[in-house]
């Protein structure tokens, strides 16, 4: 497994990449969602 290690390392950099670009243009992915009364995983009452 250690030939994993070089691509693990580089999936980090470029995810940490990621977030810091969405931070920099204020991604909507980075902002909490709404409130939605119509949730599926709710039982009927």
């Amino acid at each position: 497994m250690p030939e994993l290690k070089p691509l693990l390392e580089a999936l980090a950099r470029s995810t940490q990449a990621l977030r810091d670009a969405d931070a920099a243009f204020r991604h909507p992915a980075l902002t909490p969602a709404p409130d939605d009364d119509d949730d599926d995983s709710q039982q009927p009452r």
